[in-house]
């Protein structure tokens, strides 16, 4: 029911996921275009240089980790919203109990999050592989890698850290959600905190780690129930 009542937010969020990629930029040498210029408008001869593994490398765009959160987050977080600001989780609340109640919330948008992000990037994945392949070679020298060592060795990982960290995102919007229930507001506010979180991890570690989303995805977990506990005795 709740995917069905939302599902052109998460139509939505795959398609941006996957335009902001295609709209991200790969190199070779003095040649610099966007993914979708390389397919459609370079001849052939101009695009044999570009691999799989170089469009995949639009994901870990800084225009892809700001966007990706909103993507994540719009279609749980406008279903709690609603949901809240409608006052219908009181009788789910009582059927179920709060602590229940919070917790399914919380699963409910770990899991929105990461489907959205899943499925944006799965698309643009096969996307990708249909227009370049894993390795080619020009002048003799060869580009890329194999097949198996590309999804392994670039895609898998990324899309790991990308999958977490929208899943991460999702769970905290639904929180501020909880928080202060205006949507746009809290919305907002997540793009400023993944931001900062970004440019903290950038500083601290120097790259993106998947323990980082992992680590706020446990502390949200802990919280949920008793954050839940205290606002809705205020409401």
């Amino acid at each position: 029911m709740r995917v069905k009542k939302k599902m052109p937010y998460y139509v939505f969020g795959m398609a941006a996921i996957v335009v902001v990629a295609l709209f991200g930029s790969v190199q070779y040498m003095e040649l610099k275009v966007t993914v979708i210029e390389a397919a459609v408008k370079l001849p052939k001869e101009l695009r044999e240089p570009f691999t799989l593994g170089d469009a995949w490398g639009t994901v870990q765009s800084m225009g892809m980790s700001l966007l990706l959160p909103i993507a994540a987050a719009i279609p749980s977080a406008s279903y709690i919203y609603e949901e809240i600001t409608g006052r219908f989780y009181m009788d789910v609340e009582l059927r179920k109990g709060k602590n229940r109640y919070a917790y399914s919330h919380f699963l409910y948008a770990v899991l929105s999050g990461g489907a959205v992000v899943a499925a944006g990037l799965l698309a643009y994945a096969f996307l990708a592989g249909c227009i370049f392949p894993a390795s080619v070679e020009v002048d003799g020298m060869a580009l890329g890698a194999s097949l198996q060592e590309t999804v392994t060795g670039r895609i898998l990982p990324d899309f790991l850290y990308l999958d977490v960290y929208g899943m991460a995102m999702s769970a905290l919007a639904a929180m501020l959600v909880f928080l202060y229930p205006k949507l746009y507001f809290d919305l907002s506010i997540l793009f400023v905190m993944a931001h900062m979180m970004l440019n903290v991890t950038w500083q601290i570690i120097g790259g993106q780690d998947i323990l980082c989303p992992a680590a706020i995805l446990a502390a949200l977990a802990v919280l949920y129930g008793p954050v839940w506990k205290i606002k809705s005795r205020h409401m």
